[in-house]
């Protein structure tokens, strides 16, 4: 059963696919990859991602958005994703371990150079039972006052309340 835990501050964009996750969770558990409508998240689609954590913690993209690619430094299009180990420093490990931990979803945005790493790590059911599936939100932000104005926080303390069953 999934509980819901205080992450503080989000950005919109960070609290609009957290709230889609929230509002496709059924009886207290956590969605499965079928549930995710593209069309209802149409807006962040080049920004998602799906992992597979396999029983050893070997990681496998299932889907990689083009904007998600661009962050992660992968390949274009077309090119097969390649398999990790979640012991690096690569973007997508950010907050995984915390995630998978908790089964709760997790986020935060990280200083990037000039730039700000918006993510959020969304646990997903898996019909594998050898393996684990991470719904995965990045998008970067420039770092100036732009970023406030079109990417205000808000806080997300209550959003998940109606998972503490």
């Amino acid at each position: 059963m999934l509980q819901s835990t205080a992450h503080g501050r989000a950005t919109k964009s960070q609290a609009g696919i957290l709230s889609y996750w929230s509002s496709i969770c059924r009886d207290g558990c956590a969605p499965r990859r079928c549930d995710i409508d593209p069309g209802a998240v149409r807006r962040h689609l080049a920004n998602l991602s799906i992992l597979a954590v396999d029983r050893l913690g070997d990681i496998q993209f299932r889907l990689i958005g083009s904007k998600a690619r661009s962050i992660f430094g992968l390949a274009r299009e077309g090119s097969p994703a390649p398999r990790h180990r979640p012991d690096g420093d690569a973007p997508w490990l950010i907050g995984l371990r915390d995630m998978t931990t908790s089964a709760q979803p997790v986020w935060g945005v990280k200083e990037v150079g000039t730039d700000r790493h918006a993510w959020v790590r969304m646990p997903l059911l898996s019909d594998h039972a050898d393996q684990n599936l991470v719904l995965c939100f990045d998008a970067l932000f420039a770092h100036n006052p732009a970023f406030a104005k079109t990417e205000q926080a808000s806080t997300l303390s209550n959003s998940l309340s109606h998972l503490a069953a």
